[in-house]
């Protein structure tokens, strides 16, 4: 298990039911999309919900040419690795100037 502190692991398995949704709600990501994400984390579906919310962060991304979607839901390496290939597909992120740190990001309270 993750312990406290600790900023490996994935959420759909280690967040509780109220911090996954809040952190769905703070990527923007709500209504029919997050209802779908929180069912499969309920049922223990935790590399569905992560596969639905790589579809729900990258519109169209499973129709595009070329872009590798194996093992998305299944490593947090194949997630990232598919998600760059899918911007530099569409010509690079538009927020590239907004550079995230993942360690510096903190789970939600």
């Amino acid at each position: 298990p993750v312990g406290e502190d600790q900023l490996h692991g994935c959420p759909f398995r280690h967040y509780d039911n109220d911090n996954l949704s809040s952190l769905l709600g703070n990527l923007g990501i709500n209504g029919q999309p997050k209802e779908s994400i929180m069912v499969h984390k309920k049922m223990n579906n935790y590399q569905l919900a992560c596969a639905k919310h790589f579809e729900v962060m990258h519109p169209n991304a499973m129709g595009m040419e070329g872009l590798n979607l194996e093992g998305v839901g299944n490593h947090p390496n194949a997630w990232f690795k598919s998600s760059m290939r899918y911007y530099d597909a569409r010509g690079g992120n538009a927020d590239k100037e907004k550079e995230v740190n993942v360690r510096d990001t903190e789970p939600v309270e």
